[in-house]
């Protein structure tokens, strides 16, 4: 009993390395770009950033359009000094709407994907799924192959114990109460049997957990590099050279078994060496194995390695010790025998075992409570995760299973028990056979909801992961960071400017967005969905709209207002419809600022873009929030805020849902007519772009709207070419002079002055254009400036 213990230890100390702790898949942490964005510019590199290191060459980075189309990447690369950041090589792409499907494996070969949706100048998809599935087939096959291969080695080192078992019970005096000899014999030849086949099939399990390897690799070559290339490269890289010696390991692992279990039976007493050698190759084994499980990968102390190993060894032991018995016990020249001597080798068996199943046990719970404490997290988790589901029944499994072991410890001590068991044999049973089938086949069971845990995260883990991507996104780089990324990335902007709007406030974010606006063309094209960021994070910042909206103000209209949506946007998205129902007329009546002044119109304005982004863009489901302001002028205002984000979202964001570009002054023939006026002042955006900003083009086109709106749209054209000339005074007066009637000259004059107050908050650059236009528009000029200057 005590060599058969000690036996069954040393097979603990095999198996003990088999399963390293659960931990997290490869998440993503953040990207570049960032799902949803939409970029002005196209982008050089992909960068993704995951929350441990990935195999690449097991791993896939795909380019698609939303119909399926693939685009062809550059090959994926580490960053050097950066772990787990990986970038790409993007080919020069077309505007339009793309799809970044990762699958990425770490060291331990799970897979996890997702997708990064993003626009370049468009709207972004929505609902797409990638055409490819296969990583999740490789995935699943993956999981099993991995299940089986442990099955195959957690046999056999049953098998092995059972032999030995055998041959030392065969090899001692016979006892009264003892199994006959021969029963003995034929459970140690069964046994040995058993042994090489579960060795075959560890075999085969490696050569498929190879192959597998191989097929990864070649499914994920891509264009840049054949099949053959790939799985080379996989066979020099690490999980390739693992998975060869596991391979190379099982077979020698085979081959002494094989020539163990062939020793003649009259020299038992010798075994202890080719055990030890055997037992030896088998731990070699384990621990080629263990190098490419989550132990390779998670930055976890020893201790919980190894307690986490010797939880799921002892599993394995129990289990894998009892099944071969069972596998035994179920064979016809086993139950040849008559059933007093099967009783008799049951009860033999079982009280050898007893001592390692206690053990096991006392293992198991130990092990238990101290996981417990490091990785659950909340246990309110535990009902409402995967995790926490698959958890409670491995441990309801275990319960029954050490139920069902008191039961059969009780039964081989008791003397009563035990001729009750010969009873029953006598009867024609099998005594013990079924509840020790039931023991083996709940520890199986027990056994394969554990290797579903390695694919699953623990609460704490996710806690962990969602804390860590949190801080990722924390990250602050420095504009010169920013600005010397190879592809300018607008998360880095991003960033940087979320952290400075939290820490120092929305008007150091935006002087400082000014400032980098006229430094370089990156930020200067990102500059309105930069100010959208500044504007949400504000809303979140400031204790009340009015101290956001202040903010703001003190630095006047930079980046289109940008900042002012995103606040409002913010604000709006928070309420209810019958929140915003009830306080639509009085958000904007905010203290210190004046009724109908240019601040109260840049609340209202803003207020139209908020309402309009809360309906995604959609102008006709926005229009009736600003129908239902009492005031006209609130109605006004708030309607060009909407068809301003309508522009915006088609020119800046690629998101606009009511532009035709068939029909350049949709939708402004086809609102109301109290929201036209509104519509048509804004309508040569479109117009202009539809022209590929030729002015004289416009100008023709604004001679052809409604006859009531052409003063209106001659307007429009002046905001315009204010704004595209940067301000510049002569070259909006010679782009005014394009126009081939008065009327539309004056009426260009007179609203580019209006712009140049609204963008400086002065009347300096208003003053020099009204200085330089010829004749009556220079007098109109100045009374336009006057005016309008009163506002603020």
């Amino acid at each position: 009993m005590a060599r058969a213990g000690a036996f069954a230890l040393l097979v603990l100390l095999l198996l003990v390395e088999l399963a390293g702790p659960a931990s997290a898949h490869a998440s993503l942490l953040n990207s570049d770009p960032a799902d949803g964005a939409v970029l002005g510019s196209a982008p050089h590199l992909f960068h993704l950033s995951f929350s441990e290191p990935v195999e690449l060459g097991l791993s896939r980075i795909e380019l698609q359009r939303p119909d399926g189309t693939h685009l062809q990447l550059g090959a994926p690369r580490a960053v050097p000094g950066k772990s787990g950041q990986v970038e790409v090589p993007v080919p020069d792409i077309a505007r339009g709407s793309y799809v970044i499907t990762w699958h990425a494996a770490t060291r331990d070969t799970h897979i996890a994907s997702g997708q990064i949706l993003f626009g370049l100048g468009a709207a972004v998809p929505q609902g797409f799924k990638s055409a490819g599935g296969g990583s999740h087939v490789l995935a699943w096959t993956a999981g099993a192959a991995r299940l089986a291969w442990y099955l195959a080695l957690t046999l056999s080192a049953g098998m092995l114990f059972a032999w030995a078992w055998a041959r030392g019970r065969g090899a001692r005096p016979s006892r009264s109460g003892d199994p006959d000899g021969e029963l003995i014999a034929e459970v140690g030849t069964t046994a040995g049997r058993g042994l090489a086949l579960a060795g075959a099939a560890l075999v085969g399990a490696s050569a498929l957990r190879l192959g597998l390897l191989l097929w990864q690799a070649a499914t994920n070559a891509g264009a840049e590099r054949s099949a053959l290339s790939a799985a080379r490269g996989v066979l020099l890289a690490y999980q390739g050279r693992v998975w060869a010696a596991v391979l190379v390991a099982s077979v020698v692992a085979l081959l002494l078994a094989r020539r163990l279990v062939r020793r003649p039976e009259d020299r038992a007493g010798t075994l202890r060496g080719p055990v030890v050698v055997l037992a030896a190759s088998l731990l070699g084994l384990c621990s080629l194995e263990v190098a490419t499980g989550h132990a390779a990968t998670r930055p976890a102390p020893v201790e919980g390695v190894v307690v986490t190993a010797l939880h799921l060894g002892a599993v394995a032991v129990w289990a894998g010790t009892l099944a071969a018995f069972v596998v035994i016990t179920r064979r016809r020249s086993y139950r040849r025998h008559a059933a007093p001597h099967r009783v008799a080798l049951t009860r033999a068996f079982l009280r050898g075992f007893s001592p390692v199943a206690t053990a096991a046990l006392a293992v198991l719970v130990a092990s238990g409570v101290w996981l417990a404490g490091v990785s659950l997290g909340p246990v309110a988790k535990l009902a409402t995760t995967a995790y926490g589901k698959t958890l409670g029944l491995k441990v309801g499994l275990l319960f029954v299973a050490a139920a069902l072991g008191l039961y059969h410890r009780q039964s081989v001590s008791s003397p009563k028990r035990g001729a009750g068991s010969v009873a029953r044999s006598r009867a024609g049973g099998r005594p013990g056979a079924r509840t020790v089938a039931l023991e083996a086949g709940v520890l199986v069971a027990a056994l394969t909801a554990a290797a579903g845990l390695t694919g699953l995260q623990p609460a704490g883990q996710v806690i962990s992961l969602r804390r860590a991507q949190s801080q990722a996104q924390l990250v602050v780089a420095r504009p010169v960071d920013c600005q010397r990324t190879p592809a300018f990335l607008l998360g880095c902007w991003q960033r940087y400017f979320e952290a400075t709007t939290r820490k120092k406030g929305a008007e150091t974010a935006l002087a400082d967005l000014d400032g980098l606006s006229h430094t370089g063309p990156y930020a200067e094209g990102q500059c309105h969905q930069l100010a959208h960021v500044v504007g949400r994070v504000a809303a979140r910042r400031y204790t009340s709209l009015a101290t956001g909206l202040a903010a703001g103000q003190r630095l006047g209209n930079i980046c289109f207002s940008g900042y002012f949506h995103g606040l409002l946007e913010a604000y709006t998205s928070a309420l209810t419809d019958s929140e915003l129902k009830t306080r639509i007329d009085h958000i904007c009546d905010q203290p210190g600022v004046k009724r109908y002044s240019f601040d109260n119109y840049t609340c209202v304005h803003g207020l139209g873009h908020g309402i309009t982004l809360r309906y995604q863009n959609d102008v006709f489901k926005a229009l009736p929030w600003c129908d239902s302001m009492a005031d006209p002028w609130d109605r006004q205002s708030c309607y060009t805020g909407v068809f301003m984000q309508n522009l915006i979202a088609d020119q800046v964001e690629g998101t606009a849902v009511d532009i035709r570009p068939s029909d350049p002054v949709f939708p402004c023939n086809a609102v109301t007519e109290e929201q036209k006026p509104s519509c048509y002042v804004m309508v040569t955006s479109n117009i202009l772009k539809q022209a590929n900003w030729d002015y004289r083009a416009g100008f023709a086109a604004c001679q052809s709207v409604e006859h009531a709106y052409e003063i209106t749209c001659y307007e429009s054209m002046g905001r315009d070419i204010s704004s595209r000339e940067l301000l510049d005074g002569p070259k909006t007066i010679d782009s005014c002079r394009l126009a081939s009637k008065d009327v539309a000259f004056r009426s260009c004059v007179d609203a580019a002055a209006k712009n140049d107050i609204s963008t400086d908050h002065n009347g300096d650059k208003a003053a020099a254009l009204c200085q330089i236009a010829p004749g009556d528009a220079q007098t109109e000029c100045f009374k336009v400036r006057t005016e309008y200057l009163k506002q603020f």
